[in-house]
């Protein structure tokens, strides 16, 4: 007798497609029925229990598939077969026999609860094993996912001898495989691949139809396993002979180990012509040594879509050759390429072939060329007073070099203006440049007079801190209904912006007006014989603030008394320019707009040191502005020039009021204190008294007919402050 016990039902755990199922869900597998030089497949069971059992695995036809031979040790092991996936067992088969001390019980493993189905001790043989025979059983418990085989020896074990010789089981198979697939026709030869998958009974065949009818079928080689097909494969489905053109209607069907069947479709179309072309590719960029040449693709007829291949060629007299490693669809200019001209060649390919178009030459690639060859930049001490200067910038193919500094609001070189006389590589930062960013522009000469420009930024130069410069100013006309303006003074500071309140002051002191926090305020019969200051708040960028007191206004005055003259205001466009040797110099205009003017004013605006002396004269002014067209250059003021902007109106408190007006980098524009006219015309500073004085009645007789006399008012100016608004208005 052989010594073996017949453990778990998958000693060679041979799966067979077998007889047709009775569904197709279920499938069968015979465990241990095979030729006498077959081996059974032992990681379809697992051992548990570590009694002194030996275990001998074999699958000869009519033999032992398991032979336990006894040993001293008592104790129980146990050999378990597990169904795949999701798959369960509905019946089995069972061959087996224990001798000796032992038994063997044969056990479903279920997520319920384990069940016992059958147990067996002592002696029992069968003399061949031939299908039908063995225990049958049909009703094992819903949802067994495993069978396991319990032996156990308690007395004699050295005598135990238990065999199991084979195993039928039907399994359950719930899961339906997963099916796709991808399809090439190149000249109408369809070649489909197929992926499939099935984690229970595996995958098993193949087959391919072609607008519903079936060209090519595929198997698998399925072993002798409880899943008894592969888990995935990857199956090659083709159709004999050429497609006809035009779309066709592709479907993979995959069958798995129990009939189950998944479906995968869908439409390729085939096109054995070459692509038609409809317009050649050309080539986008500029073709200078160093720079980037990008290729827009060629078209060509509708519906079809090629793949391109790129070749770049050099060109001259109309011969061209291919640039060893230029594939691709951007190009980078050589100096291998200077004075030839460039051009690409596009290859298109299909299933149907390829075809093949040029684009047109490009302009002749220019002979040394500057070429910037280490990068430029810009370093040094970024605060106002320090010295910046340009770092690196080595050029090749540049017989000069010429630099322009630029101050510029951001760093991406927008918001710039030229600084005047600055081409140098260094400069040394000026107070109106803190708070922005210094750009040095570098422009290389070749020795043909190419030319080509490089820049660098500064980082952001360290702003003074908020000061006030000049005194704010209160501008306009004193009486009720009229208009006053608040001009803020000059400012030093990064991003300087302002919020006002104005005062309404008297013998006893200034009280702030309530609400009044605008540039603009227009005084009420509240404020009859009071003057107006305003208090300008500035804040900066680093959110520092500085609060300054304006001068004040005339006293407000009614109407009905002498008209006080206005204080005028000026609103320009203002521009840096160079001037001669580069000096420092601005522009005014085109236009120059004074407003806030006493209506009947006589009005002069004259420019000290510019080529054109008087730029304004007006007298009778009948609204309360004027504008002056300066000509389409406007008027350039030299270093140390000054505008002069000279109101008079004869029978008002202060016959005259003069203001000088200065300009600096910034485009800032300011007045200066205001000064009145004394009585030989002189710019001399007076004192202007606050009314004027009463007409005196004339004592001499009246002169006879034919005679005339007069009196003359001697009134003075008063004293007033003028300001000019920054451009763009007040």
């Amino acid at each position: 007798m052989r010594k073996g016990w017949g453990v778990l039902l998958a000693c060679a755990v041979g799966a067979l497609i077998g007889p047709p199922s009775a569904s197709a869900d279920t499938y069968q597998v015979q465990l241990c029925r095979q030729s006498s030089s077959a081996t059974g497949f032992a990681d379809d069971f697992t051992e548990a229990g570590q009694p002194a059992f030996a275990v001998t695995r074999d699958c000869a036809a009519g033999g032992a598939g398991i032979e336990v031979h006894g040993a001293a040790a008592t104790g129980t092991k146990s050999l378990v077969l597990t169904a795949p996936g999701a798959a369960t067992i509905t019946s089995a088969r069972l061959w087996h026999h224990t001798t000796g001390g032992g038994s063997v019980a044969v056990v479903a493993v279920r997520p319920g609860g384990d069940t016992t189905l059958t147990t067996s001790s002592g002696s029992s043989s069968y003399a061949t094993v031939t299908p039908g025979d063995g225990q049958l059983l049909t009703s094992l418990p819903i949802g067994t996912r495993g069978l396991r085989y319990d032996v156990t020896c308690s007395v004699n074990c050295p005598s135990l001898d238990a065999t199991v010789w084979s195993v039928e089981l039907t399994l359950d198979d719930p899961d339906t495989p997963n099916v796709s697939f991808s399809a090439t026709a190149p000249g109408g030869a369809l070649t489909v691949t197929a992926n499939a998958a099935d984690g229970t009974s595996g995958v098993r065949s193949a087959r391919l139809l072609v607008d519903g009818i079936e060209v090519d079928t595929e198997s698998v080689t399925c072993a002798q396993r409880i899943s008894p097909c592969p888990a995935s494969a990857t199956l090659t489905l083709s159709r004999p002979g050429v497609l006809s053109d035009g779309p066709h209607r592709v479907r993979v069907e995959v069958a798995d180990a129990s009939g189950r069947v998944a479906a995968s479709e869908s439409d390729v179309v085939v096109d054995t012509s070459a692509p038609v072309a409809t317009g050649a590719p050309s080539v986008v960029g500029t073709p200078e040594v160093g720079s980037t040449l990008q290729v827009a693709r060629g078209t060509y007829a509708a519906g079809q879509d090629p793949s391109r291949e790129f070749r770049w060629e050099r060109c001259q007299n109309g011969a061209c050759v291919e640039i060893p490693g230029a594939a691709g669809p951007s190009y980078v200019v050589q100096e291998a390429d200077q004075d030839l001209q460039l051009r690409v060649r596009e290859i298109a390919s299909d299933a149907g072939g390829s075809t093949t178009q040029v684009s047109s030459l490009t302009g002749t690639v220019p002979a040394f060329v500057p070429l910037l060859v280490e990068g430029l930049q810009v370093g040094g001490d970024e605060r106002v007073g320090g010295t910046v200067r340009a770092t690196g910038g080595t050029w090749r193919n540049a017989v000069a070099l010429g630099y322009q500094w630029r101050s510029c609001g951001r760093r991406d070189g927008t918001d710039c203006v030229d600084l005047p006389g600055q081409q140098r590589p260094s400069l040394v930062v000026d107070r109106e440049d803190g708070g922005r960013y210094l750009v040095l522009v570098v422009t290389a000469v070749g020795p043909r007079g190419h030319t080509r420009t490089a820049q660098a930024a500064t980082g952001r130069i360290s702003a003074l801190a908020l000061r006030n410069v000049s005194q704010p100013s209160v501008g306009g006309t004193a009486v009720p209904g009229g208009r006053l303006t608040a001009e803020p003074g000059s400012w030093e500071g990064a991003d300087v912006r302002f919020a006002y309140q104005w005062l309404r002051c008297t013998t006893s002191g200034c009280l702030p007006v309530s609400g009044a926090v605008g540039r603009v305020y227009t005084p009420s019969s509240k404020d009859l014989n009071a003057a107006l200051q305003v208090l300008v708040t500035a804040t900066d960028s680093n959110r520092e603030s500085i609060t300054v007191r304006s001068a004040s206004s005339e006293k407000v005055r009614s109407k009905s008394s002498e008209k006080a003259l206005a204080v005028p205001r000026v609103r320009t466009r203002v521009r840096i320019v160079s001037f001669r040797d580069y000096q420092f110099a601005l522009a005014i205009g085109p236009t120059l707009q004074i407003l806030d003017l006493t209506p009947g004013s006589r009005v002069d605006v004259v420019c000290r040191l510019c080529a054109r002396n008087r730029l304004v004269r007006r007298s009778g002014i009948k609204g309360r502005s004027l504008k002056v067209d300066l000509g389409n250059g406007g008027v350039q003021i030299p270093p140390g020039g000054q505008i002069v902007v000279r109101v008079r109106k004869k029978g008002t408190i202060g016959r005259e009021v003069v203001g000088t007006l200065s300009l600096n980098r910034s485009q800032r524009i300011s007045f200066g204190a205001a000064r009145c006219l004394a009585k030989d015309a002189s710019l001399r500073k007076v004192t202007c008294p606050s009314k004027a004085p009463a007409k005196k009645k004339s004592t001499k007789p009246k002169a006879k007919k034919g005679t005339e006399s007069s009196t003359q008012s001697t009134a003075a100016p008063s004293a007033t402050r003028t300001d000019a608004t920054a451009p763009g208005g007040p």
